[in-house]
């Protein structure tokens, strides 16, 4: 996917998912996407967690883990930061002295990390799919 999707030609980055097919060989055709709390939660890493809840759904419809942009397998913005140390501090300058380093060195436009365009990623996964309509299942920060 365009990193800035107003650029379509410029910088690249993954936006990963991962399909867990219906049980049944008569399926519903419209999915469900699951998004993850956070924010920052990766979808992907907390399907294994999710599974046991969402099997009945899974019977009949396709389940969609994308983890949106910014974590898990999608361009991951992680800095290794204590995190102690940075809510101890209550200066905010203090703070950013400390992450300065971490996010000079991220291959990313900071700009491009919000819920709106990572709506438009969940978009392009719904079409590349070839789903006419999907379902949404949400926690904490996903149900926003």
């Amino acid at each position: 996917m365009p990193e800035d999707p107003d650029s379509p030609s410029g910088r690249m980055i993954d936006v990963r998912y991962a399909v867990v097919p219906a049980v049944a060989r008569n399926k519903q055709s419209d999915p469900i996407f699951v998004f993850a709390g956070g924010p920052g939660q990766a979808a992907m890493k907390v399907a294994r967690q999710v599974m046991p809840v969402l099997a009945e759904l899974n019977a009949r419809r396709d389940l969609v883990f994308i983890d949106q942009r910014g974590t898990g397998r999608s361009n991951a913005l992680e800095c290794d930061v204590d995190e102690g140390s940075l809510t101890s501090t209550l200066e905010p300058e203090q703070q950013i002295a400390r992450l300065g380093p971490c996010l000079k060195a991220l291959k990313a436009d900071l700009r491009q990390y919000a819920t709106w365009i990572a709506v438009r990623d969940f978009e392009a996964v719904r079409a590349q799919l070839g789903a006419e309509r999907i379902n949404l299942w949400g926690a904490s920060y996903g149900t926003r």
